[in-house]
């Protein structure tokens, strides 16, 4: 954001940002927001824009805390919007779809929304969406969470992303079975596969990281503020992660399935490859760019004798140990 940004706009900011904080903000947070965010201006501007703010009738109120007096934003009421009948079923839908991840705070936000908008519906309106709870049905198993996030953890991480802020946590790592402290940039939090991850930069690996947010041990907010990297792209980030590892080392993999897996192969996998092409004898080849191939190997074994590695050599090796190891244990039960 420039420092020539116009006040409008610069007052239009500075109510996004009472929006996002329930808590509210004194003069000198929203000040150091602003500044961190590149608008250079002081904190005598910032208390003139929210006078200007609350006398164009916006609904600021300010409270005592302590010393500090605290600027909040009420909460806007909006007048009852008519829907139709397909506009109602898509607000079912929107809330079901939700509903498995309601507790994370954006989120719980949106779902607070489309409840409250079902409620001030007219009661023949409010009818017909609960009578499609018994007509059509939403299967939630891949966005249902398999674990409960404490509300505070999703608060203070939500908090950090909002505010640019490090986080300090100890962390158990899986990989190595073992806790350690940790001092992390976070960006996004995701859910995937049913668990949810925080992607953040971890100053002790010095690079960016997927941290699964079950296994945090204990979260604390910093007061120390970080800039995101300008050329970072959760996009690129994900590009070739079969699911949630990834490897410095990018893989190109290509298998070949038998004609009989073909079929099975398109209608269920096509998406998670880069390129299909189908063979003349009905097999098809699956290509894909891949960062690590931990996660692919049990794929790969999955589909038996019905597919072979061509490449890369690493994944065919590791492909016929784990066929000899199963080999000598079912041969040694004999």
């Amino acid at each position: 954001m420039k420092n020539s940004i116009k006040q409008v706009e610069r007052q239009l900011y500075i109510l996004t940002l009472l929006s996002l904080c329930q808590e509210g903000l004194t003069i000198k947070e929203l000040h150091a927001r602003l500044q961190r965010d590149g608008i250079a201006v002081s904190t005598r501007t910032v208390r003139r824009d929210l006078n200007n703010l609350s006398m164009a009738k916006f609904p600021i109120y300010e409270e005592k805390k302590g010393k500090d007096t605290r600027y909040f934003l009420r909460k806007l009421e909006l007048k009852a919007v008519p829907f139709s009948i397909g506009e109602l079923i898509g607000l079912y839908f929107l809330k079901e779809l939700l509903s498995p991840v309601s507790s994370l705070p954006v989120i719980q936000d949106a779902y607070n929304i489309i409840s409250k908008s079902i409620k001030g519906l007219p009661r023949l309106d409010r009818k017909f969406i609960l009578n499609l709870k018994d007509q059509l049905k939403i299967d939630h198993l891949l966005m249902d969470p398999e674990e409960e996030i404490p509300g505070k953890i999703l608060k203070i991480l939500g908090q950090a992303i909002a505010d640019g802020r490090v986080i300090k946590a100890r962390y158990y790592s899986f990989h190595s079975d073992a806790v350690s402290e940790r001092y992390i940039e976070p960006y996004h939090i995701i859910m995937k596969n049913r668990h949810y991850y925080l992607i953040g930069y971890c100053r002790e690996r010095c690079e960016m990281r997927d941290f699964r947010i079950s296994r945090f041990q204990d979260l604390a907010l910093t007061e120390e503020y970080f800039e995101k990297a300008k050329n970072f792209s959760y996009a690129d980030y994900i590009k070739h992660s079969w699911h949630i590892l990834k490897n410095k080392e990018v893989f190109e993999m290509k298998v070949k399935f038998t004609p009989q897996k073909a079929r099975f192969v398109k209608e269920y996998y096509s998406h998670q490859a880069d390129r299909l092409k189908e063979c003349a004898d009905g097999s098809l080849l699956f290509y894909r760019r891949v960062a690590g191939l931990e996660e692919v190997i049990p794929w790969v074994l999955s589909f038996g004798g019905e597919v072979e590695v061509l490449s890369p050599p690493e994944l065919k090796e590791t492909v016929l140990k784990h066929l000899q190891r199963m080999q000598a244990t079912y041969f040694s039960l004999e």
